[in-house]
């Protein structure tokens, strides 16, 4: 079951960043159709408040232009910028209890600010914009451990979601490993605070389209294990489930995301993206 909403926030720092710049376009080489390569996920903590987040959710698109299938993108409201006011242009509650979950245990507490496969860059799991394309960079060329394969049923009747999910080992691994499973929406107009009149109005983009909004879970942040104790090269490991989805989501503007992570260290070691509907 997806897990209800959550009103909890913590943190209320909005900081002003130096312009983030992207190295050359054309530097990263995209992979051929039947390539099994590293995919990275880009998580980032957003709210509809927060005045810098344009800049952010604008970087991470260009990024995704840039890595193509290979980065995935996920934006998390979560922390005071998501909270809504009572009446007027932000009234929307884009929190959930997931995205409130992994916000709170990376302890998240300026806006924006990602993950990149919540690995470490320069000493920072959670980390400003200036630091988004060289973790990723870091982390993208090196050859996969894991290779993940989604397929979705989903029945438009019951809107009941029917999920596949095959993880094959490609290297030999030792310890825990766990699956997540996220919802993210795109396509959703809503309001948004901004101070940056080259990214859109200013203050308020009234009609500002938020893409990959994390929407819900199946069991929640951490999902489930699958691995214990290592894996061997070659093993696969195949898990399913279902759920409802809610009926305020356009399941043709939805998609799943699937981690396979470390139990103990939560680092992504492979992420994967289907729409719902493809």
């Amino acid at each position: 079951m997806l897990l209800s909403l959550l009103s909890l926030t913590l943190f209320t720092t909005c900081d002003v960043e130096d312009e983030p710049y992207l190295e050359e376009i054309g530097k990263h080489n995209p992979p051929g159709p039947e390539e099994k390569v590293r995919k990275i996920l880009l998580e980032e903590f957003t709210g509809h408040l927060c005045v810098n987040c344009p800049e952010g959710i604008k970087l991470a698109n260009d990024l995704k232009i840039q890595y193509g299938e290979q980065l995935i993108l996920m934006t998390i409201h979560a922390g005071t910028f998501a909270v809504p006011e009572n009446e007027g242009l932000y009234t929307a509650d884009y929190r959930t209890a997931t995205g409130t979950d992994i916000h709170d245990f990376f302890n998240a507490q300026f806006y924006p600010s990602a993950m990149i496969n919540r690995s470490e860059c320069n000493g920072q799991v959670t980390m400003f914009t200036g630091l988004w394309q060289q973790a990723i960079d870091a982390l993208i060329e090196l050859p996969p451990d894991a290779f993940i394969t989604i397929s979705n049923q989903f029945n438009e009747g019951t809107r009941e979601l029917a999920s596949e999910i095959e993880v094959e080992i490609l290297n030999n691994l030792s310890g825990d490993y766990n699956m997540a499973f996220y919802i993210i929406e795109s396509g959703i107009i809503s309001a948004q605070k901004n101070d940056d009149a080259s990214v859109g109005d200013v203050p308020d983009i009234v009609d500002f389209e938020h893409k990959h909004m994390l929407r819900g879970a199946y069991l929640g942040a951490w999902g489930t294990p699958l691995i214990s104790g290592g894996a061997l090269a070659g093993e696969t490991h195949s898990t399913n489930f279902t759920l409802i989805m809610e009926e305020e989501w356009k399941e043709e503007n939805c998609a799943l995301i699937t981690v396979f992570y470390d139990a103990q260290s939560r680092e992504i070691i492979q992420a994967e993206e289907k729409g719902i509907v493809e």
